[in-house]
């Protein structure tokens, strides 16, 4: 009976259709893509080619850099922060040191701490970076992502673990000492595994937690073609 069916036109050109109909469905991206053709997306739309500056809009941070600490009672601050810019520029040179980076950002507390001067921020977040022998990266990392975090306005802290001696690198190890260290700080609500060479590209990307469970937020990476 299947084979009768399959000699029928209709049948055969049914096939063909759902056939297409699928690899369209997957070249486009899934469910996402197939909702912003039909404009059913409400996401903002990115221009990619116009990066902003890592450090804009800072200067509209609330609060003189190493001022007297928020009062209590303030309100909560927005959702969606208005000092997001989108896409920012990612430069690899030339590698900033270590007093350019604590210059650039001088509302950051000693030990990689900061939290929002003009409102109460919706989420507590510590970024844990393993590391060893990536000076280069680790200072490009605390270059871009301070600005990047700040407009967020999060309260967060940066705890960057490093590994003594030759023997080998143990991320895994790291991470859980990182979080162990992190948690005897504070109560955090939301705790991110960040790699040391990995730079966030847009600050929609929220640096908070999904209460549904983790979520991976580098979805795309350049190495990969953004795939």
């Amino acid at each position: 009976m299947l084979r009768r069916l399959l000699e029928r036109p209709c049948t055969l050109a049914l096939l063909v259709g759902s056939q297409l109909a699928v690899m369209m469905y997957l070249s486009l991206g899934g469910f996402r893509s197939l909702s912003a053709l039909f404009g059913r997306d409400q996401g903002p739309t990115f221009d990619y080619s116009h990066p902003r500056d890592v450090y804009s809009n800072l200067c509209h941070l609330p609060g003189a850099p190493g001022g007297p600490p928020a009062p209590q009672g303030l309100p909560y601050c927005p959702e969606r922060s208005p000092l997001l810019v989108g896409p920012v520029s990612v430069s690899f040179s030339p590698v900033p040191s270590l007093a350019e980076i604590v210059e650039r950002n001088p509302r950051v507390e000693p030990g990689g701490r900061y939290r929002p001067a003009g409102c109460e921020p919706r989420s507590r977040t510590a970024i844990i970076v393993p590391h060893r022998a990536r000076e280069h990266h680790l200072r490009l990392l605390l270059y871009h992502l301070h600005p990047f975090l700040q407009r967020q306005q999060l309260a967060y802290g940066i705890y960057v673990i490093h590994q003594a001696g030759n023997g080998t690198f143990n991320r895994a190890k790291l991470l859980n000492v990182g979080v162990r260290e992190a948690l005897r700080d504070e109560e955090w609500d939301c705790l991110f595994l960040h790699d040391v060479d990995l730079l966030p590209e847009n600050d929609h990307n929220l640096y908070v937690c999904d209460p549904r469970g983790p979520r991976h937020v580098a979805v795309a990476m350049n190495k990969f073609g953004y795939r």
